[in-house]
């Protein structure tokens, strides 16, 4: 089998599970929606080649099924799959992950049966995407539990497992599991894994609650397929852990790596935490690569590529043009009493009017002849809220 999450970069490795202590990660991408201006990936054809499935499954004839766990954590989170007309920056064709494996019988032979058979000559699409607001704690499943949209962990806590390198006193047992608090209740689940568990034994979501892509052989028995959290289908399935290393042929988990340091089952831990302000240096994507890029989710909206400014009697419009092809604006009208009213609108259409008593104190805006922009000026929604400066939402392992 393949492990896919990891955090060296490494290329596709193939792992002899010889036991869990083997079965380590192989790529980890910080921050990429900053790094790469993505709002997900195309785990067919990524600009980070080492999260394309052919390193998994380099035959194209080799049958697959396609499974995930911990959705009910990460509700914002969308699956395009088995299609011929997925798009890049077109948002169609997507299932919500919180109905993408969720019903209540996939460990029966019918659940099983009715799993789509895929390869990678014929699966079409293979992406995930999510939108701009993932991070924002709202009411995503319509049942009163606000929470953000992904979920939110730290990297350590998702893909250590491995007894020899922590020598027992921190073995993750199927990658840290954490049993989920109570429906409603803020706080952090409770660790389902310690020095004296194993992986069988251990219990609770794994990956510390990061959201899991299971692909799995074809031929995979629905006998060794078991709920992430019994009774509770939202929480979606996974291969057992006695039977990982016979059926997992690939995983990926996507989580958001919040800056506050809390692992799920931590205390402080929350669902909904503050925004985090961090950004990466951007890096170039690879040509012709198709991970998904529907709306912006930095708000630098990239580089300035043009400037306009157009004079109508007592109205002045600067607009500027990102190389993202977004815009934003402001507009100067001098008034008749000789105050001035600035209204300006960031690249998410968010509008903020400043009223002054006199044009002379915005000069720091325009410059001194008031004739055109600084030169590094640009427009951004500065909240944390929806329509915000939203950056870092995910950590993508492979």
């Amino acid at each position: 089998g393949n492990f896919l999450t990891s955090t060296a970069f490494s290329g596709g490795v193939t792992a002899g599970f010889s036991g869990f202590a083997s079965c380590t990660s192989t790529k980890h991408v910080h921050q990429f929606d900053d790094t790469y201006d993505r709002t997900g990936v195309d785990m067919l054809n990524s600009t980070v080649p080492d999260f394309n499935l052919s390193n998994a499954i380099p035959s194209t004839s080799t049958a697959f099924k396609v499974i995930a766990q911990n959705q009910y954590l990460s509700p914002a989170v969308k699956l395009n799959i088995g299609r011929n007309d997925y798009l890049y920056n077109v948002d169609a064709g997507y299932i919500s992950l919180k109905n993408f494996t969720t019903n209540s019988n996939l460990n029966t032979s019918a659940g099983m049966a009715a799993l789509p058979t895929y390869t990678r000559a014929n699966i079409g699409s293979f992406a995930f995407n999510m939108p701009i607001d993932a991070l924002t704690a709202k009411d995503w499943w319509g049942n009163a539990d606000v929470r953000a949209g992904l979920h939110p962990t730290q990297t350590g806590c998702v893909h250590n497992s491995d007894k020899a390198t922590l020598l027992g006193v921190a073995d993750g047992n199927m990658y840290q599991p954490v049993i989920p608090p109570a429906f409603g209740v803020d706080g952090p689940g409770v660790d389902g894994w310690s020095s004296s568990t194993t992986p069988v034994t251990a219990s609770g979501v794994r990956h510390n609650g990061a959201l899991t892509i299971q692909v799995i052989r074809a031929d995979t028995p629905y006998t060794v397929i078991e709920a992430s959290v019994a009774g509770l289908p939202e929480y979606g399935w996974r291969v057992n852990a006695g039977n990982y290393g016979t059926y997992v042929l690939a995983e990926y988990t996507t989580f958001w790596h919040q800056k506050n340091k809390f692992c799920y089952g931590d205390a402080g831990w929350v669902k909904g935490p503050p925004a985090d302000p961090s950004s990466s240096t951007p890096h170039a994507i690879l040509a012709a690569t198709t991970d998904p890029k529907i709306g912006d989710l930095s708000g630098a909206s990239g580089t300035v590529a043009s400037k306009t400014r157009t004079v109508s009697g007592n109205i002045a419009t600067t607009t500027v043009t990102y190389s993202s092809g977004l815009t934003s604006s402001i507009v100067r009208t001098e008034n008749a009493d000789k105050s001035v009213t600035y209204l300006l609108t960031d690249v998410l259409g968010n509008p903020i009017r400043i009223d002054i008593a006199s044009p002379n104190s915005f000069n720091g805006l325009y410059g001194a002849s008031n004739t055109g922009f600084n030169s590094d000026f640009s427009i951004n929604s500065s909240s944390n809220g929806p329509g915000g400066r939203r950056v870092s939402w995910h950590e993508l392992f492979r």
